[in-house]
């Protein structure tokens, strides 16, 4: 599967590769709906997070977990077995044996997941009992929300910032964002000094309208 990145005014910056497999093609004994879970912050939770950050005046950045999924191992117990990649053949009629999740599969996120939360508490930090993607290290007066791959981390100084990011490069392959400015298609502009946030999701309106063709017509204040 190849697909395309987007800077905040829509406009395309990357492409890449990566094999994704084909989970909705999985045998149904092979996977409990139960397992079928993604770990993802909701809108709410961000927002809360976002206000915890401007009320505090804390320090905030965000991080990005590159082929999270490749860094979860697929458990001992389990075998998954898939084609080999199109236009990659041998030539032969053998299949692949896993052992690392791929993008696709139905258990992958929560393969993930898992491999996540042992080395993020490592750190010092431990879920909300309502809300397991929000993380808080009482020592450190940080905060850490995390959807899928994306993080957000603040904290009251940047050196603490400096010492999680490099506690989560020892696991994994990481990218370092800088400061935030947009997350999950929200806009984000902080105003420190006054103690104020601004989300908007203007870019992502901008990238649809061009995506079906309507970025031309003319702009009007009335629905």
């Amino acid at each position: 599967m190849t697909d395309w990145k987007y800077d905040n005014e829509g406009q395309e910056i990357k492409k890449r590769a990566r094999w994704v497999v084909c989970g909705n093609f999985q045998r149904g004994d092979d996977w409990e709906l139960t397992e079928v879970y993604t770990a993802v912050a909701g809108s709410t939770i961000v927002r809360i997070f976002l206000l915890l950050t401007t009320l505090l005046d804390l320090e905030c950045e965000q991080f990005d977990v590159m082929t999270a999924f490749l860094h979860a191992d697929i458990p001992e117990d389990t075998e998954v077995y898939v084609e080999q990649p199109h236009g990659y053949s041998d030539g032969s009629n053998r299949v692949c044996l896993l052992r690392k999740a791929l993008y696709g599969l139905r258990t992958s996120p929560l393969w993930w997941f898992g491999t996540f939360t042992p080395a993020i508490k490592d750190l010092g930090f431990e879920p909300l009992s309502t809300e397991v993607c929000f993380f808080y290290n009482k020592a450190l007066q940080a905060y850490l929300v995390i959807y899928v791959d994306d993080i957000l981390l603040s904290a009251p100084h940047k050196s603490v910032i400096d010492r999680v990011y490099s506690g989560l490069e020892k696991h994994f392959k990481m990218k370092r964002l800088g400061p935030i400015n947009s997350f999950l298609g929200y806009n984000i502009r902080r105003d420190r000094q006054n103690r104020r946030t601004f989300i908007d999701q203007s870019a992502y309106v901008a990238r649809i309208l061009k995506k079906y063709g309507y970025n031309e017509l003319t702009p009007t204040a009335t629905p």
